[in-house]
């Protein structure tokens, strides 16, 4: 039986794990009850060796991160949890690289999903929210990672085919993070109307220069907006909603960056220089709240009569 993935929504997201000596030393702290664990990859004979010795009975119940590998090396494990099997691993994987290790790994509690984590040391981990956050920010601290909401927001906007007739694009790593970090920041009631209308957009267009990504959303080939949607209470036609001052991992200068709305819809993040492209912990360090002199909050906000 196939268990459950995570709803990325209800998830903390942990970036920065990038050694699997220092992941699985902690992960007791993150996940003391733990009873499954299911690693999927093409580990060295010394890790299977480990995972062998902890193999249980059942069958490879988690999602699928790889299809299909040439050659056929990738093979998946079914193992039981521990705080032996996860000090195992650490001292284990001191002599291995990443790739050596696994490339997806997934923890859960019976059938329940507690961690789920694709690309294994390049992605952000999810951790589900019914593990509290002390005990997440306590296994982030010990490895030197960072917490953070995981966002709500898609990734992807529309289908090739759209993408290519109209310029669209997907978002890089780090474009994705920021958005995700700066719609996080927003007042419950904003945050929800922004991540409703950006989940209904399906194309976004990255200008030349790549300091500024738009989005829209096409109906029958032609712009829909959002006039079935609910809609940001605006005072003025256009606003900024949030700018922040953010730290990327292994660029020495913060990157700025803003995210604003026109006639009711959220429509641009720009950035004050070109984000890269590679994956990234990102980290907010300042914020200015714009849309407190622009929006209006609370019972007003609601769909534009």
């Amino acid at each position: 039986m196939s268990h459950g993935m995570l709803d990325e929504s209800q998830c903390w997201r942990v970036s920065g794990v990038r050694t699997a000596k220092n992941f699985f030393r902690a992960l007791s702290i993150l996940v003391p009850d733990a009873t499954h664990m299911f690693l999927e990859g093409s580990p060295d004979p010394d890790i299977e060796t480990v995972l062998t010795d902890a193999a249980d009975e059942a069958d490879y119940a988690a999602p699928v991160g790889t299809i299909w590998s040439w050659p056929a090396k990738n093979r998946r494990f079914s193992v039981r949890a521990s705080p032996e099997l996860f000090a195992r691993l650490s001292e284990a994987s001191s002599n291995h690289a990443e790739p050596e290790i696994c490339d997806h790994v997934h923890l859960y509690r019976d059938q329940e999903a507690l961690v789920q984590w694709f690309d294994a040391f390049l992605e952000p981990l999810l951790v589900s929210k019914s593990v509290a956050r002390e005990r997440v920010q306590q296994f982030a601290s010990a490895i030197g990672a960072t917490l953070s909401e995981a966002c709500a927001v898609k990734r992807q906007f529309g289908g090739p085919v759209r993408r290519l007739l109209r310029g669209g694009t997907t978002l890089s790593d780090t474009e994705h993070a920021v958005l995700c970090s700066l719609v996080n920041t927003l007042p419950p009631d904003l945050r929800t109307i922004v991540t409703t209308q950006f989940n209904s957009y399906n194309l976004v267009q990255r200008e030349i220069d790549s300091r500024a990504l738009n989005f829209y959303r096409f109906k029958n080939g032609s712009p829909a907006f959002t006039d079935d949607l609910p809609q940001l209470h605006m005072k003025t036609e256009e606003s900024p909603l949030i700018r922040a001052t953010l730290s990327v991992e292994g660029e020495p200068e913060p990157l700025h960056a803003v995210l604003a709305a026109v006639r009711g819809r959220v429509f641009c993040v720009s950035f004050s220089r070109a984000p890269s492209g590679a994956a990234r912990s990102v980290r907010i360090l300042e914020t200015e709240q714009s849309w407190r002199s622009s929006i209006v909050v609370g019972p007003s906000v609601g769909r534009v009569e």
